[in-house]
């Protein structure tokens, strides 16, 4: 199994780079209006700025028994104006867990991944960042844990190709499944 990536390609001065341009435009004050909508989709691990509807249909169609209501908070979140210039199947070499570990005690299918017998294979994989959030307090609220993907392990600490954030629905056989089909 494999995820989908986006790539958005432009070039200066033509008319396809015009059309992506206005695209990206409409796209962004599509979400200027609903910050509190993109907290909650982030929250539930999504990030509505980045994830097109179609995305959503690889995932519900690569991840076995995903539940209905991640399937429904997915298509929630998604923008369907998303323009897909090109798709290509993507598997990584490299991944980082990233999470507060007061974070990660809050949320039962990451502390369940993090303990289970079952998940051993996928998290010696797997660069642990425990990261005490310091900002927490004047937030208000956490930030997700999240999955950074590299496609190259030489350069994981460089701008990552990909991160998923896990909020509070993702389940620990979920978690797996998602690993198991992006890490090469």
């Amino acid at each position: 199994s494999t995820s989908t990536t986006t790539i958005f390609k432009m070039r200066t001065g033509s008319p396809q780079a015009a059309l992506t341009i206005t695209a990206l435009l409409l796209l962004r004050s599509s979400l200027v209006g609903s910050a509190i909508a993109i907290e909650k989709c982030r929250s539930l691990g999504f990030d509505p700025a980045n994830l097109a509807c179609s995305t959503c249909d690889v995932i519900s169609d690569n991840i076995p028994n995903l539940p209905s209501h991640m399937e429904e908070e997915c298509l929630a979140c998604c923008q369907k104006e998303y323009i897909v210039v090109q798709t290509q199947q993507k598997v990584y070499k490299h991944a980082a867990l990233k999470f507060d570990p007061r974070v990660a005690q809050m949320i039962d299918g990451l502390r369940e991944f993090l303990k289970d017998e079952d998940s051993r294979e996928i998290l010696m994989r797997l660069e642990i960042r425990q990261e005490i959030d310091i900002d927490l307090m004047k937030r208000g609220k956490p930030l997700p844990p999240e999955v950074i993907f590299y496609s190259d392990a030489s350069k994981k600490n460089e701008d990552p190709d990909e991160t998923i954030f896990l909020g509070a629905g993702w389940k620990k056989e979920e978690i797996r499944d998602m690993l198991s089909a992006m890490l090469s």
